[in-house]
């Protein structure tokens, strides 16, 4: 019997119409391949802090180092202390999953790829603020769908799920 591994998803990864703009991003290789290995277990950290659907886009501003995500159009919506608070959650209350997939280029969501206004300077360098919890508060591997296009990254990705399930085992 195959063991049962959760791994934590952007549910608009996984055709959830959670966007800011109500639709969904659905992942082919996500809905086909990895939902064969693993347990998916969806989490759009928008919708978990109360922001609805639709709802006003966000974007990360200030520095790469501490963004703020605030409304692109109405600057006073200023949700980043739920989703970082969300995101130390998640890392700490999450104990059975064994790797994150998250939406590139998200402000919440995205590792390494989402736009960070500095000044009037844009900069593709910035991590969304739910997975920069994430990623301080939890061990497990974190990969953007994008990742997953590439063959290498992929398998290695996969191969610390499996590490970090056994891992897991051997601590009970």
């Amino acid at each position: 019997m195959r063991p049962i591994i959760s791994v934590g998803v952007s549910a608009c990864l996984l055709g959830q119409r959670v966007r800011y703009d109500g639709a969904h991003q659905a992942h082919a290789y996500v809905l086909s391949q990895l939902s064969q290995r693993f347990k998916l277990k969806p989490i759009c950290p928008e919708v978990a802090i109360g922001l609805g659907v639709p709802r006003p886009p966000i974007q990360l501003v200030g520095s790469l180092q501490n963004p703020e995500a605030v409304g692109k159009t109405d600057r006073s919506l200023n949700p980043s202390h739920a989703l970082r608070a969300l995101g130390k959650d998640v890392a700490q209350t999450w104990v059975d999953v064994c790797g994150f997939v998250v939406k590139s280029r998200s402000p919440s969501c995205g590792l390494g790829s989402t736009k960070v206004l500095v000044g009037d300077e844009v900069i593709r360098a910035g991590t969304g603020l739910f997975t920069a919890q994430l990623c301080q508060y939890s061990p497990v591997p974190v990969i953007e769908e994008t990742g997953l296009e590439n063959v290498t990254a992929r398998r290695a990705f996969i191969a610390q799920v499996f590490q970090c399930y056994r891992a897991n085992r051997q601590q009970k």
